[in-house]
C-alpha cells in the first residue's frame, strides 16, 4: 500500500497526474480492505491531487474534508498542500476570498513544518495564484522560499516548476530580463527530466511573448505553438485556448490575416467549450473584431464585440 502511495505521489511530482490515477486507488482500496485508517487518508489525498491536477472537473473532490481527517490521523505535514490545492480550486470557481484564506492558513502552517517538499510546494503554487491577480511582489517573495527550499533539497522538478513560475511573474510584471533568465533556467531542467506537464506548456508561452516583446515572430511563434500542444496534452483546455490567442496575435503581426482569423476563432471555441470564466475568455473574439474591422466588415465585428460583452 505504501509503495503504491509513493507511485502516486512519483508520478505527480513527475508532472504525470493522469499515471498517478490508478495506484492512488490501488492504495486507498488495499487500505480499506486491510483497515488501515491512516494509509486510506494518505492515499486519497494524492489520489484528490491527481484528480485536480490532471484537470478532471468532473469528478469531485474532497480537500475540506481530508484537511480535518489528516489532522485527525497524525498526518497534519500533509495539511498545507490540501488546503493550497483547494485554495486554486476556489480560484478556478472565482472564489478569490475563500482562496486567499486557504493560501494564508497554509502559509501559517508550513511555518511548522520542517519537510522540504511540503513547503516549496506551498510556497510556490500560494505564490502562482497570487501572481495570477497581479501580486507580484508577494508572489516572487514566495518564489523565492520555494527555490531555496527545492535547491537545497536537491528538488529538481519543484525547482524547474519554481523558477518557471518565478519567470511568468517577472514577464507579467513587465521585468523581460529576469523573466528570460528564469524561464530559460527552467526550460533546460524540464529537457534534462524529461518533463512535458501543464508548467513546461506555461514557460514555452511565457518565452513566446518574451520573444514577441523582441520582435521575433517565428520564435514566438513555435513556443505558442509547443505551449497549446502541451496544455492539450495536458487536458487544460482553456489555458490551451489562451495559447491559441496568442499565437493569433502573432500570426497577425506577421501580416499572415486569414489564419490570425481562423486562429481566434478556434480560441474562442475552446473557451465556450469549457464555458470559461477565463480572464482572457474575451479576448478572442475582441480580437477577431478588430482584426475584422480593419478590413471593412464592420456589421461582423460589432457582432463579435456585442457577443464578448454579453460574456
Amino acid at each position: 500500500c505504501k509503495a503504491l502511495i509513493d507511485l502516486a505521489f512519483a508520478r505527480i511530482h513527475m508532472g504525470k497526474a493522469v499515471d498517478a490515477l490508478g495506484p492512488a486507488a490501488d492504495a486507498r482500496a488495499l487500505a480499506t480492505v486491510h483497515h488501515q485508517a491512516a494509509l486510506e487518508v494518505e492515499a486519497r489525498l494524492w489520489h484528490t491531487c491527481a484528480i485536480h491536477f490532471s484537470n478532471d472537473h468532473e469528478t469531485p473532490t474532497s480537500f475540506d474534508s481530508l484537511i480535518h481527517e489528516l489532522a485527525e490521523h497524525g498526518l497534519s505535514v500533509y495539511i498545507p498542500i490540501a488546503l493550497v490545492v483547494r485554495a486554486r480550486e476556489l480560484d478556478r470557481t472565482n472564489r478569490r476570498d475563500d482562496s486567499y484564506a486557504r493560501i494564508e492558513q497554509a502559509l501559517a502552517l508550513v511555518k511548522e513544518i520542517s519537510d522540504p517538499y511540503v513547503r516549496s510546494f506551498t510556497f510556490r503554487l500560494s505564490g502562482m495564484l497570487l501572481r495570477a491577480h497581479e501580486h507580484f511582489t508577494q508572489a516572487i517573495t514566495l518564489f523565492e522560499e520555494a527555490r531555496s527550499e527545492a535547491e537545497h533539497a536537491g528538488l529538481l522538478s519543484q525547482l524547474a516548476r519554481t523558477l518557471s513560475a518565478m519567470g511568468s511573474a517577472y514577464v507579467a510584471d513587465q521585468r523581460p530580463k529576469d523573466g528570460l533568465t528564469e524561464l530559460l533556467v527552467a526550460l533546460d531542467l524540464y529537457k534534462k527530466l524529461e518533463i512535458n506537464d501543464w508548467y513546461v506548456a506555461e514557460t514555452n508561452l511565457n518565452l513566446a511573448i518574451l520573444h514577441d516583446l523582441g520582435h521575433d515572430h517565428t520564435q514566438a511563434i513555435a513556443y505558442a505553438q509547443r505551449s497549446k500542444d502541451l496544455f492539450e496534452v495536458a487536458g487544460d483546455i482553456a489555458e490551451a485556448a489562451r495559447a491559441e490567442n496568442v499565437l493569433g496575435v502573432l500570426f497577425e503581426k506577421t501580416g499572415d490575416l486569414d489564419r490570425a482569423l481562423v486562429t481566434y476563432q478556434q480560441a474562442h471555441a475552446r473557451f465556450r467549450h469549457v464555458r470559461s470564466t477565463h480572464t482572457f475568455a474575451t479576448l478572442p473574439l475582441a480580437n477577431a473584431a478588430n482584426l475584422l474591422r480593419r478590413r471593412g466588415d464592420s456589421a461582423a465585428a460589432l457582432e463579435m464585440l456585442t457577443e464578448a460583452l454579453n460574456q
